[in-house]
């Protein structure tokens, strides 16, 4: 025990600071836990920037899917608005108008679902060009379903105007038909992009996170074989050594060390007390 106390004396100063305050282990460790604190920052970084990527591209495609929802209920509007025009010119044809009250009736009822789906469009988190391109048609379609309630109303009171202002409505569902599809080609396409953008950005995500955590685990058994190597094997080593010779026996080999580490100190104290042990030893003998 006076022989481990002595040693303890030897690593340290008198007062029990340690001799080398910044040796190559403390440095090494501190290098090592900032790299670890680096990559898990780098990990954690990655992770919320593809998360919030992932985030907005999903937004985006929910915004675009539900936009073409809307799109497709205004398409819809349209062609029953033709149809109330088709009813309205029909029972004209047969003299029969006593369902003119109720065909506008439905006619005011599509006009309104087809304001709902414009302004359903508009609220959607879509760029101002988005909305401009899939809002084209508003104006057009407006203007047709404007132009089929005064057909009907007209039409209602005088069933032989048929013939002056059909020419017209057809022109007008047209344009408005070839606007609508241009619309529909659109947000296909659109909507596809943003799927893909969406695919592409899940996909980045999993390799950066796959990529920085190989980083991180490679750093950490990096870390646990230098401690290993350098730290915990020398100092069992070390300690079985000190045992040895706190029990007296001093013929045991000790290498001179050659570092200027924690451990390479304590392996300097211990060799010179072997050799104080074994010197003390020889003249006892003698």
């Amino acid at each position: 025990m006076e022989l481990l106390n002595a040693l303890a004396t030897r690593v340290a100063g008198k007062d029990g600071t340690q001799v080398m305050a910044r040796m190559n282990i403390e440095k090494t460790g501190k290098l090592v836990g900032g790299v670890l604190a680096g990559a898990f920052l780098l990990q954690a970084a990655s992770t919320i920037y593809m998360q919030q990527t992932s985030t907005a591209a999903g937004d985006m495609a929910r915004a675009m899917a539900e936009a073409q929802q809307q799109h497709m209920q205004a398409d819809m509007a349209h062609d029953a608005i033709n149809a109330e025009v088709y009813r309205i010119i029909a029972a004209a044809a047969r003299g029969d108008l006593r369902d003119a009250q109720s065909i506008r009736r439905d006619l005011d009822g599509s006009r309104k679902a087809l304001e709902e789906s414009f302004k359903a469009i508009e609220q959607q988190a879509l760029s101002d060009s988005d909305k401009q391109r899939l809002l084209a048609s508003s104006a057009a379609m407006r203007d047709y379903a404007d132009g089929a309630a005064k057909l009907v109303e007209t039409v209602s009171r005088d069933p032989g105007a048929v013939a002056a202002l059909l020419p017209a409505h057809e022109r007008r569902f047209k344009a408005a038909e070839e606007l609508l599809a241009r619309e529909e080609e659109f947000l296909d396409q659109a909507l596809d992009q943003v799927n893909s953008q969406m695919d592409a950005s899940n996909s980045l995500s999993l390799w950066v996170v796959l990529a920085v955590s190989l980083l991180f685990l490679a750093l950490l058994g990096w870390t646990l074989r230098y401690l290993a190597g350098a730290v915990i094997r020398p100092l069992t080593r070390l300690s079985g050594l000190l045992d040895q010779m706190n029990a007296g026996n001093f013929d045991i080999a000790i290498e001179r060390p050659s570092g200027d580490d924690e451990v390479a100190a304590i392996q300097r104290a211990a060799y010179a007390f072997r050799e104080a042990g074994q010197a003390k030893q020889r003249a006892e003998a003698e």
